[in-house]
């Protein structure tokens, strides 16, 4: 298993909501409800705070993940050649600008400084130095390595005449495997893939090692995560 290290996407928060309670005691055969002074509450609160912090630095993966969370990526992760490479594309940095139709980055990995990077885009997407490409459908999915000098070393890109997407990345020895969602049909290079239904979602897993797509499989719809709403902007 390749080491990788997590993305931090735009949109990361933690929310944490907070209920009162009110106790009943009976006395003499009677219930009357009694309220907690606004002194302990005032403690109470900092308390479950810090003992949440506490849960978190020991196993953040309690909360976050299903799988233990690696140090975030960032732009202090990267090298200015891939900083530049990256803002020359022009990714999109907010959700409403996935909606316009600008390629967005939604999942990336760092193995030994190179960048494996998973995303959508709509209409024509153009890497340095590859083709212009130009997507089949609604939004189609991209994934590409950028290495520590900012070059692009390879480029696969997926999809089909629906809205396509991507919600997994992950490395399996040699092999990256994506996994994601599609409507009506779906393709990666001589492989292709047909949905039951044009109104309802399917899987897809496709697997790649280095310039080649390996196999693209139906994948269980029920067993992924839902999609991805956030960008990835941490080179900004």
């Amino acid at each position: 298993m390749i080491p990788i290290r997590r993305a931090r996407t735009c949109l990361d928060t933690i929310h944490l909501e907070t209920a009162s309670h009110v106790r009943r005691h009976t006395q003499y055969g009677w219930a009357y409800p009694t309220t907690v002074s606004e002194d302990k509450v005032a403690l109470f609160v900092p308390v479950i705070g810090v003992l949440l912090a506490l849960i978190l630095a020991m196993s953040p993966q309690l909360l976050l993940s299903n799988s233990a969370i690696d140090p975030l990526i960032t732009r202090d992760d990267l090298t200015s050649e891939q900083i530049h490479s990256l803002r020359e594309i022009g990714f999109a940095t907010l959700p409403s600008e996935v909606n316009e139709g600008l390629p967005a980055i939604h999942l990336i990995e760092k193995v030994d400084g190179n960048l494996i990077i998973a995303g959508t885009w709509a209409g024509e997407f153009h890497f340095k130095d590859h083709s212009v490409f130009v997507s089949e459908g609604a939004r189609d999915v991209f994934l590409a390595k950028l290495d520590v000098f900012g070059n692009w070393s390879w480029v696969h890109t997926f999809g089909g005449s629906g809205e396509d997407s991507v919600v997994s990345l992950e490395s399996q020895g040699s092999e990256w495997v994506l996994r994601g969602r599609f409507y009506d049909t779906f393709f990666a290079d001589d492989h292709q893939l047909y949905s039951d239904s044009k109104w309802s979602a399917n899987a897809f897993q496709v697997n790649i090692e280095g310039n080649s797509v390996q196999n693209l499989w139906h994948y269980d719809e029920a067993l992924l995560p839902l999609p991805i709403e956030g960008v990835w902007c941490g080179y900004r």
